[in-house]
């Protein structure tokens, strides 16, 4: 009967210590010239022996002990006579049945790192816990760091070498510094030798450096000496085309400026042209049509409002095109302020008023006392013109504001606006009088955002009127008070200049300003200045106040910006009389809509 069994190789480890076997077989790895061998005998010195299944470690090439139940191994009885007998290939193999006896213990023979994480475990089960108690994930960490620096006790063998020799290194180390020290003091001592060696070695790094340098520049100037001409090349065909630049600006800005020139100047003869055609009377208007075209076909761009601005109309619907010169910009504060003091009106409601319709907002005053006030201000910004439009109930859009409905001439609206088109630097100053006379709800919240749009003509000034007598209360705005600036001025008292001018029969005192030259502030001020009101105020507002900051800023040596934006915000804080105001503007206008007077 044949009965075959795997090969055994069996391994003399009775002339050292048990740990040094399990060491060998389990941490550092055996060489085996048996390839299909899986196990592997270890003989003890105390007559036992322990059986160990093997596996080649990845990395080391090497036979190491399977890791599962070394941590509980069988120890047997070994029979030693095993060693009397012969090798087999230069190994000691197994006999089956006699070399390994009964089972007589167990070993825990598990790695170091397994061991040390065991036994830490099972004492902080036995341990009281703390807060300075170790953790499970702690406690891997901990054995991990020992692994990985070498501390266990089978890779710390070199640790006992490193200090027995470092016994007798240690002091011979420490007495060869001690003896360079002494060395160097000694030297030290002796002054004259330490001076003429600092003085010698101070000659020597001079001559080595002066020579290095003379040595480096003369084989830099060697290499560079291409590169040099290519430079000098460069920059003089660098001078030649900066100076042909520049000779191209100045050419291509004289011819900007001509063309500006000559553009305003055709501006400047249409307006003439326009100044005289107001008197043209009514029966006219065909043969003012005809002209009008004409002059489009040749001018174009320049002409294209030209013949709704030469239509025939009421006077008080059409532009004036007279050519006054302009004041510069610092003279508006003062120019206001003559304004209001030879009309009797307050020179705060004025500088309110402008810095309003400058920004694009709609200016809501009371019906008795809009026309004097719009007038005292055209006097003072626009050389006294101010168009009006007269509303009434045909109302019903904002396209009726441009031609009537009745019979589609132009408005006073729209000549206005081409007017203002038509000559971007001069103010065009319109009052749309009697908002009562028409369905509010229906085309005013159109006309406040449209004042908004960037296509309105930054020279267009926009004011309304409304009085108590309401004709449709079904259609009015409630809201109205919110999205417009609502003022109600104080009416002036007593004579005034401006009416002992007018009944003595003197001209009144007129000024215009520059609408394409307004002062501006920088976008790193309107940044600035806005941050402080981002937190608190929604986008509507924001971009109200930076129209207001932006128009305020011709003013800003006559106010306090930062308090009046903050009071055209309804934030704490501001100028009290500009609040004041407001909410007395605000409170007349909501009353009036909501039929509360």
């Amino acid at each position: 009967m044949v009965d075959p069994r795997p090969v055994t190789e069996v391994l003399d480890f009775r002339s050292v210590a048990p740990e040094e076997a399990r060491r060998c077989l389990v941490e550092r790895g055996v060489d085996s010239s048996i390839a299909a061998a899986e196990n592997i005998i270890g003989a003890l010195g105390d007559g036992t022996c322990v059986r160990i299944k093997m596996e080649r470690h990845p990395t080391l090439g090497r036979w190491v002990a399977h890791i599962d139940g070394l941590e509980t191994l069988n120890s047997y009885v070994f029979d030693a006579r095993l060693f009397e007998g012969d090798r087999i290939g230069g190994r000691w193999i197994a006999v089956p049945g006699i070399t390994v006896g009964a089972p007589v213990g167990v070993l825990n023979w598990c790695r170091d790192s397994d061991f040390l994480e065991a036994v830490l475990k099972r004492l902080r089960k036995v341990a009281p816990q703390a807060d300075s108690s170790l953790t499970r994930s702690q406690l891997s960490q901990v054995v991990t760091y020992l692994s990985r620096a070498g501390l266990l006790p089978t890779e710390g063998a070199e640790l006992n070498s490193f200090h027995e020799r470092l016994q007798s290194f240690a002091p011979n180390l420490g007495h060869n510094v001690e003896l360079v020290d002494k060395l160097v003091d000694a030297i030290c001592v002796l002054r004259p030798i330490e001076t003429q060696l600092t003085s010698r070695r101070e000659e020597i790094e001079a001559n080595l450096r002066r020579e290095l340098e003379d040595r480096l520049l003369q084989e830099l100037e060697e290499e560079m000496e291409p590169l040099s001409d290519e430079r000098d090349r460069l920059t003089s065909e660098v001078t030649e085309l900066s100076a042909r630049l520049d000779r191209d600006r100045k050419e291509v800005q004289q011819a900007i400026d001509d063309a500006e020139g000559a553009r305003q100047a055709i501006k400047d003869e249409l307006s003439m042209v326009l100044s005289q055609l107001g008197d043209v009377p009514t029966g006219a208007e065909e043969t003012v049509s005809t002209l009008a075209a004409r002059i489009g076909t040749r001018l174009k761009e320049p002409a294209q409002d030209f013949g709704l601005l030469a239509a025939p109309g009421a006077p008080w619907t059409k532009p004036d095109f007279s050519q006054r010169p302009f004041r510069g910009w610092a003279e508006l504060s003062q120019t206001l302020r003559a304004s209001s003091l030879r009309c009797g009106y307050d020179l705060t409601d004025l500088m309110l008023i402008d810095v309003a319709a400058r920004s694009g907002e709609l200016v809501v005053l009371p019906e008795d006392r809009a026309g004097g006030l719009i007038a005292c201000y055209a006097d003072a910004i626009s050389g006294g013109d101010a168009v009006h439009h007269i509303l009434d109930p045909t109302i019903l859009s904002v396209d009726d504001l441009w031609r009537q409905p009745s019979n589609v001439r132009p408005t006073a609206f729209g000549r206005a606006w081409s007017a203002a088109c038509h000559d971007s630097r001069r103010f065009r100053v319109v009052l749309l009088e009697g908002l009562h006379r028409t369905p509010v709800d229906l085309w005013v919240p159109t006309m406040v955002n449209l004042l908004k749009d960037s296509r309105r003509p930054s020279n267009l000034l926009v004011f309304a009127s409304i009085g108590a007598s309401i004709l449709d209360k079904d259609r009015v705005w409630r809201a109205m008070d919110q999205s417009v600036i609502a003022l109600s001025p104080t009416v002036p008292a007593g004579l005034t200049p401006h009416l002992l001018a007018r009944a003595s029969g003197r001209e009144p005192s007129y000024a215009c300003f520059d609408a394409a030259s307004a002062p501006a502030p920088s976008s790193d001020d309107i940044l600035t200045v806005l941050t402080n009101f981002e937190d608190s105020t929604d986008g509507i507002r924001l971009r109200r106040l930076a129209s207001i900051y932006r128009s305020a800023t011709a003013i800003a040596a006559e106010i306090d910006i930062n308090s009046w934006l903050t009071a055209f915000a309804g934030a704490g804080g501001a100028d009290a009389e500009i609040s004041s105001r407001l909410t007395k503007g605000a409170n007349w206008l909501r009353d009036l809509v909501n039929d509360r007077e």
